[in-house]
């Protein structure tokens, strides 16, 4: 089993109760939690690549300083969240609620329909792409040393 496998289920939680908990440097990467109560929680430096949650709370939860990619949030409660930091990629927020969930200096990357259910306000310092940027818009120095 590889390192990644085995977070899967260590993170994995149904029915549980982890309000108030901190998770800094964690990875939940295709974790899947269901009916999980993660209000006042903070998430800090912490990895959601195809990340699942289904049905639960982050109430009042910091989210900072985090990569939420492929994340799937379905019918959860954000209210009066805080995504701080962090880059929101492909994420998907399914019939969630989202009253006065704030982004503050965040990049939201394809990410659809985010932007029509979010208040205006609620967004200081982020950016909202409907495509990644293309390549034409880096130095041909960079991307040599990114194919290295």
């Amino acid at each position: 089993m590889s390192i990644n496998d085995r977070n899967k289920k260590a993170f994995s939680y149904s029915c549980k109760d982890r309000t108030g908990r901190k998770f800094i440097y964690k990875n939940f990467n295709k974790s899947h939690s269901y009916k999980t109560n993660f209000s006042d929680t903070i998430f800090d430096s912490t990895s959601f690549i195809g990340t699942k949650f289904k049905f639960c709370s982050f109430y009042k939860a910091q989210i900072k300083s985090c990569l939420l990619s492929g994340t799937l949030f379905k019918k959860c409660n954000l209210t009066d969240a805080l995504f701080e930091d962090s880059i929101i990629s492909s994420a998907i927020f399914e019939k969630c609620k989202i009253k006065d969930c704030k982004f503050y200096n965040c990049k939201i990357v394809c990410t659809s329909g985010l932007s029509k259910i979010i208040s205006k306000r609620n967004l200081k310092n982020t950016e909202i792409l409907t495509a990644f940027p293309s390549s034409n818009n880096y130095s041909k120095e960079l991307l040599k040393a990114f194919d290295k």
